[in-house]
């Protein structure tokens, strides 16, 4: 039978080994994973990962910095060779 919960604990390391898949590929990706680590309060909505009122703004922010960031300091173009 299909089970709608994910197995988090074995698709973490995925996740992050995605991530630096994709950066060497030369693809300019976000790791947000640990942006929670310092914050008592919840940020979850429920159990499956959603996301309360704080753990988007929290988000938000933090995707923001990101994109300021890559403004102030763009990343060299590479050649399309």
């Amino acid at each position: 039978k299909w089970s709608r919960a994910i197995d988090y604990v074995r698709m973490y390391p995925r996740l992050l080994e995605g991530l630096r898949e994709l950066r060497r590929k030369g693809i300019d990706v976000y790791d947000l994973t640990d942006i929670y680590k310092n914050v008592g309060d919840t940020v979850y909505h429920d159990a499956n990962c959603h996301l309360n009122k704080l753990g988007n703004e929290l988000m938000a922010q933090a995707i923001s910095r990101h994109i300021i960031d890559s403004l102030n300091h763009p990343a060299p173009v590479k050649s399309a060779r």
